[in-house]
């Protein structure tokens, strides 16, 4: 598990994507700004949008989101975050039988 400085390290200035945890339909991508803005885009197998909003990192080490989507929808809550070799992976709690959600890290 990645500790809060790790973390704030990884999300800053960096593009994530992979599936909606908990709806694995839903694919997004979000660009996690220095500034602790979160902007990016979500679609589905029926369309699509985006999402805007806020991120930070707190002290035990989950990365929070706090978003807001095209119709007007909050997406909020915070994740663990794993890395295993050079994959990342997100989950809601530390337990080993969790599902954890890959995670892609694109360019800063």
């Amino acid at each position: 598990r990645l500790s809060s400085a790790e973390v704030t390290r990884l999300f800053n200035g960096a593009t994530m994507s992979g599936n909606q945890i908990g709806r694995p339909d839903t694919k997004f991508q979000v660009q996690y700004g220095s500034d602790g803005s979160a902007n990016g885009i979500y679609w589905t197998p029926t369309g699509g949008g985006h999402v805007t909003g806020r991120w930070t990192v707190n002290d035990i080490g989950q990365v929070c989101s706090d978003l807001t989507n095209s119709y007007g929808e909050k997406i909020q809550g915070c994740n663990y975050v794993f890395k295993l070799g050079e994959r990342y992976f997100v989950s809601k709690t530390e337990g080993v039988n969790e599902l954890a959600w890959e995670r892609l890290l694109g360019g800063r």
